[in-house]
């Protein structure tokens, strides 16, 4: 590796990891834990639960994404966590009657940030959110935002409760 570059010890989607066109329906994602652990250089943890991506249509009815568990420590650089239940990482998401809830994301290093502690929307993703809720989930870092639901642009949400998230409900809806 050349001098300049940096290293970074990466990992994501603990639970369901979507590709294609999809529908997820009566289906309980918990428990799962994606860590990473990186001396030096960077240190990130995606989408504790599950993700998708690559511009198709995701929906997701009827589940619960739950106790899914990011880590990211680094002693040297930076940690980032993103999306403990749920990353969208450029999909077409459309979430109905579906519970987010008890996920965790904790970033330790001397520069760290967690967004999204229950759903994370970026920048290329779509979401739509019905008749859902996303409650008691936890975001850990020098810089925490979304601790129910981060997204880079404006949601559609219909009859959904976002509440008791810690440091805060959403950022960016």
């Amino acid at each position: 590796m050349p001098a300049a570059s940096a290293a970074c010890a990466c990992a994501d989607s603990g639970g369901v990891g979507s590709g294609g066109i999809e529908s997820i329906t009566d289906t309980r994602v918990t428990g799962n834990t994606v860590s990473t652990n990186a001396p030096s250089g960077s240190a990130l943890a995606a989408a504790g639960g599950g993700s998708g991506g690559n511009g198709l249509s995701i929906t997701i009815s009827d589940s619960v994404f739950g106790g899914n568990v990011l880590t990211a420590t680094t002693t040297t650089g930076t940690a980032h966590v993103q999306g403990g239940g749920f990353g969208n990482f450029g999909a077409v998401l459309t979430i109905r009657d579906t519970t987010f809830g008890g996920n965790s994301a904790t970033a330790s290093g001397p520069g760290s940030s967690a967004i999204g502690g229950g759903i994370w929307n970026g920048s290329d993703g779509t979401l739509a959110l019905v008749d859902s809720s996303i409650t008691s989930n936890a975001l850990t870092a020098s810089t925490a935002q979304g601790g129910g639901l981060f997204t880079a642009k404006p949601p559609t949400i219909k009859d959904t409760v976002i509440g008791n998230n810690v440091p805060d409900q959403c950022f960016g809806c």
